[in-house]
């Protein structure tokens, strides 16, 4: 009687450690699933993050070839005006040619 007794004392020990190693168990598996979610709600802010800064990428790209189309529209009127000033120089260096012309 007192052997089955101490295996019985054994038994519920043992069953209580292991109980232990389950809640210990279980408990990880929480902790483990709060950093997955954790993880998913930061890829998912990250994704967010970045669709954001692509949508800045493509409003710079586009404001940056209408500013070279400017530019180039700019470049086009000055070359114009240097022509005009050029034939405007000219015609006052050659005052009697355009005057008998």
């Amino acid at each position: 009687n007192f052997t089955k007794n101490k295996q019985i004392k054994n038994l519920q020990a043992k069953n209580k450690e292991l109980d232990m190693k389950v809640q210990e168990l279980e408990t990880m598996g929480k902790q483990q699933m709060r950093k997955f979610y954790d993880i998913d709600r930061d890829r998912a802010v990250a994704i967010a993050y970045n669709k954001k800064l692509q949508e800045n990428i493509i409003g710079f790209e586009t404001e940056r070839a209408t500013k070279n189309k400017e530019f180039k529209n700019v470049e086009a009127q000055n070359q114009e005006l240097s022509k005009k000033v050029e034939s405007l120089e000219s015609e006052l260096r050659h005052p009697r040619a355009n005057l008998q012309a």
